[in-house]
Formats: structure tokens, sequence, C-alpha cells
């Protein structure tokens, strides 16, 4: 009898449909889960204490997102169409930092496998004109259920193809599954005067995917928890992490560390609030990750 409980098992297994991966090719007229929207965390810049000022939901054509009506979007710098001083310094570089996301939320993709694919066609970015540098990634994030932490998949947006993977073990229903693109810097001066210099700062075109290649990069590699903190950021790699130097929005170097472990944790209680740029490094990679403080 036991023998064919055993067989009986097996064929129930052999009955169960494989989990299936999701490639998730970028467009811009896509409307599953709530459709490509934004959000906008605002944050003081360092000069007036870097603090968090507020977060909210945000038009993408603000963030700025400029629909290319090919297929491809090119994002932009903020430049937030508003003249008051909380916003502007007079300068070309504004009084606020912009934490500027362009997402979609789809959360039947919870507990699934999934791949987000597209291509930079090009990326054409240069700071060097402001007081302050601008970060950008592209991203897989799994929200909390009640979106207290999220874990961030990311990739750094150079010229070319791009897959993000998601492992179904990574989520579980009842999470919010998000993907997109992020880029935060200073908001910049509205006045017509500064249009040539803004035009000068560039963009990032994104395009889809012309080899969906489900190959996950070495860059998907690296985890970290929460971020947004108050207490201290978690990071995990699949690999054994080296070192890890963390600076702030200005360039100085505020944490260094060498771990040498699969898992290390940085402690925030003698940091301001603010952005942060980690750069970790293994063995075989070094990736670049922007860490918020509450």
């Amino acid at each position: 009898m036991k023998k064919n409980y055993i067989f009986i098992a097996l064929m129930v297994m052999a009955l169960l449909p494989a989990t299936a991966q999701t490639a998730i090719n970028f467009d811009p007229t896509s409307t599953e889960g709530t459709g490509w929207i934004g959000f906008m965390n605002v944050f003081e810049t360092p000069a007036n204490g870097s603090g968090y000022v507020f977060g909210s939901g945000w038009g993408t054509v603000d963030l700025v997102v400029e629909d290319n009506m090919d297929g491809s979007v090119t994002l932009k710098p903020n430049r937030l169409n508003d003249t008051d001083g909380f916003w502007q310094t007079g300068n070309l570089t504004g009084n606020k930092i912009m934490d500027a996301t362009y997402y979609l939320e789809d959360d039947s993709l919870a507990g699934t496998s999934i791949t987000f694919n597209g291509q930079v066609v090009s990326n054409t970015l240069d700071d060097s004109t402001l007081d302050y540098p601008i970060t950008y990634e592209a991203f897989i994030k799994v929200f909390a259920p009640d979106y207290s932490s999220f874990t961030s998949y990311t990739y750094d947006l150079s010229e070319g193809n791009f897959t993000i993977t998601l492992a179904a073990a990574q989520s579980a229903v009842g999470d919010h599954i998000q993907y997109g693109f992020n880029m935060t810097g200073p908001n910049i001066n509205i006045d017509m005067s500064f249009d040539a210099a803004y035009d000068a700062l560039g963009g990032i075109t994104i395009d889809e995917n012309s080899t969906l290649s489900l190959e996950s990069s070495e860059l998907n590699e690296f985890t970290v928890y929460p971020n947004p903190t108050t207490s201290g950021w978690n990071i995990n790699s699949t690999k054994q992490i080296n070192s890890i130097q963390v600076y702030d929005v200005l360039g100085k170097q505020v944490v260094d560390l060498n771990p040498n472990s699969n898992e290390v944790t940085i402690d925030t209680s003698n940091l301001i609030s603010g952005i942060y740029i980690a750069k970790i490094n293994s063995e075989s990679e070094s990736k670049t990750m922007k860490l918020i403080k509450k």
C-alpha cells in the first residue's frame, strides 16, 4: 500500500503546473495593474539639512518623463513648474532634492517569477553644472503588505539592454510589486533663462528590450531593506561582500566597512535624514545603490 501512495503522490505532482516566468518588456502604454504612474519623495538639500519633507503621487510629466510617442520615454531631471521659493533658489540648482519614481504596480505578480526588460537607447545625463549629483536606476521593488518596507532589485542605466529578475520565492501573495525607473537629484529652476542649461543636462531614453535575454545580470544580486529606514539598512548578496562605502550627496564618505560576509547591517544612528549612495564591492563586481534615511 505504501508504494501505491507514493505512486499516487508522484502522479499528482506530475499534474501540477510548472512555475511560469512572466517576461515584462517595457511598454509605456501598458495598462497592467495601475498603469504607469509617478511618485515623488521630496527632501531638503544638504545645505538645508537633507531632511525628508513629504512623499506623494506625482504627475509623470512633472517627474520629468517625456513620452516620445514611439514606444520610448525620456527620463529627465525634475523641473517643477512652480516659482515659489520653497522650490527655487534663483540659481540653476533648486531648493529641494527630488526622488522621482516612474513605475507600474501590479500586485497580481506577487509570488511569481518575473523579469523586467528594457533598453537604454541613450544616456546623456551630465550633472557637472549642478550643486548636487543625479542618480538613476531601473528596479523591481517588493513592498510589504502595509508598505512599511521594501526590497529593491536594481540595475544601473548604462546604454544597452537590461533584464532584472525576481524569483517566485522573493515575494509572497499580499506583497505589492512595482517595477520602473528612479531618478534622484535637485529640482531645476523653471525660469526660461535656464532653458539652455536644462537642455544641456541631457536625459535617459528607455525603450523595449530588443533581445529579451532572460539571463539574470550580476548587478541584480544585491538587495537592501528596509529602504527608506529610520535605524539601519540590511544588505544581502548571493556573493561575499568585501567592502561597502557610503557617501552623502556631497560626496563625503560617512561609512566604510569590510564585512567579508554575505549579509551586513549598516547602522544609521549617527546619520542625518537624507539620501546616501552606497558602493558595494564583491570579488567579481561593484554595485552602486541609493539609500534613504528618514
